[in-house]
């Protein structure tokens, strides 16, 4: 029988991004605190993928407060996915894919963690910042909807952990 964890959050690199981007150090502190007890409680998640697309666009690991929660929680928090429910993500929401990146894209990987732990029975949630669509491109946002899994911005992820801050 799967594991009821409760609800699960499953995390994009853009909501990671945008506490670094959009808070003070002292604040982005206390949302990577809140998001780490959340990994430790295995209700927070993200595919290697994310690890990998963010390790892309790496500066000092010590320095980005991205990297270095990536690097505290990913023994807790990294979960892989089979390729099969990606496949399956893909044939739904194929376009979901940049195709304008000359690189492999976490997005799918999200999508299909997020379907995998709603079929074990859990509750999931897709945070991402990611809402605008283009001619070429269908943002998580949608993708989300169409697949009939909840999304939400980090702001309101991080305001539902009880967290209430002056977010730009």
């Amino acid at each position: 029988m799967p594991e009821n964890r409760g609800e699960v959050a499953v995390v994009d690199a853009s909501a990671l991004i945008a506490v670094r981007r959009l808070l003070p150090q002292a604040d982005q502190r206390r949302v990577f605190e809140a998001l780490a007890l959340r990994a430790r409680q295995r209700r927070l998640v993200f595919p290697p993928e994310i690890k990998i697309e963010l390790d892309r666009y790496a500066g000092d690991r010590e320095a980005d407060p991205v990297l270095r929660w990536v690097g505290e929680v990913e023994d807790v928090a990294m979960e892989p996915v089979g390729l099969d429910v990606v496949k399956r993500v893909l044939g739904q929401v194929g376009d979901v894919v940049d195709p304008a990146k000359q690189v492999e894209d976490a997005d799918p990987f999200v999508l299909a963690l997020a379907l995998a732990i709603r079929e074990d029975g859990n509750a999931v949630v897709v945070v991402t910042e990611e809402r605008k669509d283009r001619p070429d491109k269908m943002s998580m946002n949608t993708a989300c909807g169409l697949l009939r899994i909840p999304c939400l911005t980090m702001r309101a992820a991080v305001r539902e952990q009880g967290i209430v801050l002056p977010w730009p």
